[in-house]
């Protein structure tokens, strides 16, 4: 296998981090799709039909760019504190 040995628990390790970041890449395409949809509505609503239209993809791209980006490395803390809001407000009610 090579001059290294690696134990055994160290590549379940890796494969769970390996995990985190397919599920990561799947709700970050996701929320990517959301974003880039609704900053692409807002351009045009925005700045009208011609610079909206016609330009309203690029900020709209490096929007939803970034947001894949956060939601493939936080989405594990945004899910708990989503959940922790969630269940905080059903508790209270």
């Amino acid at each position: 296998m090579g001059r290294f040995r690696v134990k055994e628990g160290a590549s379940r390790i890796g494969e769970e981090i390996v995990l985190y970041f397919d599920i990561g890449r799947v709700l970050g395409f996701i929320a990517a799709v959301i974003t880039f949809i609704g900053g692409y509505i807002y351009c045009i609503d925005t700045y009208g039909f011609l610079f909206g239209f016609g330009l309203g993809w690029l900020p709209s791209i490096i929007l939803a760019f970034l947001v894949f980006l956060g939601v493939v490395w936080l989405w594990g803390p945004i899910l708990i504190l989503l959940s922790l809001i969630i269940f905080s407000q059903l508790r209270f009610s």
